[in-house]
């Protein structure tokens, strides 16, 4: 079951117009509204209704005014005074023609616009003020993943919290606790250091620490990804040459010949990182055709694992521009040659031998297919044994 997220996070309006409410900035004293002769006006004095008694309904106080030329009417009732109602009407009258002839720029839309902008500020503090951490508390049990997020508002109460937090969410069965430290909130590291808490991965711009709350049993929270993916291409041209690089700089003292190709970025395909590889490289455009084989190798980098793929490409240009910040040299060399370099490694030796196998032997290979996930609202790349494409097959039409 997919986790479940809980947040555990440790206007005032009315009819009066703009004049009667408070505005932090706009001045509506220095604001030049557009001028209203009382020659433009037609009002008439009527009864009143609404709450106030039974003498609002008898007593002739609600002002209407119609502005004649913009054909503009307002009407207010507002207090019990006749003389303070038509004061009103008439600023109410200001602001609604303001309105129609400024439309964005009239006062109102001014003072609405500092109020958004004044509320879009205090959330943003607010938000900043309560994203110094947050916790997450990850229970798995009978297959169910719960998380629930502690947030904490400044430095001073970070420790006490947390250290209050942990021994309840233990009582409460929670198994593991997950702390995502930002970078501007680093200082919160040693606190969690000292509460327990160690490292299980960084990026750039965070660190995230684990503690595991069960006494008598053994951790099994997810290690951080522990295997590089690694993606080179097998590019053949018309005339059946491979395209091969040799690199700047190599572990390998001799610099053998081999091929182009590099480390996958998050989210992209085999193809994907393939066709960058090589157009980065050698500055060839190339078409994936399928899986060749892989090699996977362990104690790779930084104690890591590495599974490294190789592509059968078909070229789509033949011009090489090769990078000169990585490469030394790159050209396109024949099967044959390429097997005879004494110093070509004995893996690139094997990727060789199943392409020469592939052919002989009519052709299969291993080519993504994209099946829909289980939920449907996306789909992943499956890769399986396919008939080799015609093109690559030298056993077609035979």
């Amino acid at each position: 079951m997919k986790p479940k997220l809980s947040s555990l996070s440790v206007g005032i309006s009315n009819n009066l117009p703009a004049c009667f409410q408070q505005c932090a900035c706009i001045s509506k004293k220095n604001y030049k509204f557009p001028e209203i002769l009382e020659r433009d006006l037609e009002e008439s004095i009527v009864k009143g209704s609404g709450p106030g008694g039974q003498s609002v309904n008898k007593t002739s106080n609600c002002v209407v005014l119609l502005h004649k030329p913009s054909g503009i009417v307002v009407k207010c009732h507002h207090t019990r005074s006749l003389a303070k109602n038509r004061e009103i009407a008439r600023e109410l009258l200001e602001e609604k023609l303001d309105e129609s002839i400024n439309g964005k720029n009239s006062y109102l839309a001014q003072v609405m616009q500092e109020k958004r902008d004044k509320k879009l500020k205090a959330k943003q503090k607010t938000k900043k003020k309560y994203q110094l951490l947050s916790a997450q508390k990850d229970m798995v049990q009978d297959k169910e993943d719960l998380i629930n997020e502690q947030d904490f508002s400044t430095e001073e109460n970070f420790e006490p919290k947390l250290g209050d937090a942990i021994p309840q969410w233990k009582g409460e069965g929670i198994r593991g606790l997950w702390v995502k430290i930002h970078l501007a909130h680093s200082f919160v590291v040693p606190v969690c250091s000292k509460l327990g808490f160690d490292y299980n991965h960084a990026q750039s711009g965070y660190v995230m620490m684990t503690k595991w709350l069960p006494d008598e049993e053994e951790n099994k929270l997810p290690e951080y990804a522990n295997q590089f993916l690694g993606v080179a291409g097998f590019v053949l041209n018309e005339k059946k040459e491979l395209l091969v690089i040799r690199e700047r700089f190599s572990v390998i003292q001799s610099k053998p010949w081999k091929l182009p190709g590099g480390l996958a970025d998050k989210g992209e395909d085999l193809a994907v990182t393939a066709r960058r590889e090589v157009v980065e490289e050698t500055g060839i455009e190339a078409e994936f055709v399928s899986v060749l084989g892989f090699r996977h190798q362990h104690n790779f980098r930084f104690g890591c694992s590495d599974w490294y793929f190789i592509c059968l490409m078909k070229a789509l240009t033949t011009e090489i521009k090769h990078c000169p910040q990585e490469i030394a040299e790159c050209k396109w060399i024949s099967i044959e040659e390429y097997l005879s370099d004494p110093h070509l490694t004995e893996a690139n030796k094997f990727f060789v031998q199943c392409y020469l196998n592939q052919q002989k032997n009519g052709g299969l290979t291993i080519s993504p297919t994209l099946i829909d996930s289980w939920n449907k609202k996306t789909q992943h790349n499956i890769y399986a044994v396919h008939p080799l494409p015609k093109e690559f097959n030298p056993h077609h039409g035979h």
